[in-house]
């Protein structure tokens, strides 16, 4: 959604920049008062989670995005088009290949960001690990907080090194 966004807004900054403002306010709302603000509005809780994680990464991933596109410089601009390439070639072959390492970095930290929210949500009756660290939480159970724990920073270490990779590779 948020490269969507991205694609659709980057060669108008004014637009650009507005949906950078709003997705950055929106990032600013502390997950559990998202949660709260989303649940009397729908009665799945799984739809109240996939919403505030589209929320929460619309931001890093919109702005990256396009600091990514916008970032081609004029001199190469003139070149692609100078080589008879249209605005949609320019953007396939020389903008997303010249600022892929700025969007898998938007991904990146949405990645890890959506992995640290997810776990929130068991408080609103989400699951997951979450539930299994807030339990362990409330018995004041360091192994059952491990249990929980663990696997959700070896996952979050896991997709960033994974998007790191992918970074150095399309390098």
């Amino acid at each position: 959604f948020g490269l969507t966004i991205s694609l659709l807004v980057y060669k108008k900054p004014r637009v650009a920049n507005i949906i950078n403002q709003i997705t950055g306010s929106l990032q600013t709302f502390p997950s559990i008062a998202l949660f709260g603000i989303l649940i009397p509005l729908m009665s799945s809780i799984s739809t109240i989670v996939i919403i505030a994680l589209v929320i929460y990464g619309l931001f890093p991933i919109t702005t990256n995005t396009i600091i990514g596109l916008q970032g081609l410089k004029k001199q190469t601009e003139y070149s692609a088009k100078s080589i008879a390439l249209n605005e949609r070639e320019i953007l396939w072959h020389v903008r997303i290949p010249l600022g892929l390492s700025s969007i898998i970095g938007g991904i990146r930290i949405t990645a890890t960001l959506i992995i640290g929210v997810t776990t929130i949500a068991a408080v609103i009756g989400g699951g997951g690990l979450g539930e299994v660290i807030l339990s362990g939480i409330s018995r004041r159970d360091l192994s059952l907080i491990l249990k929980g724990a663990i696997p959700v920073a070896l996952t979050s270490i896991a997709i960033s090194g994974a998007c790191q990779y992918a970074e150095k590779a399309f390098k």
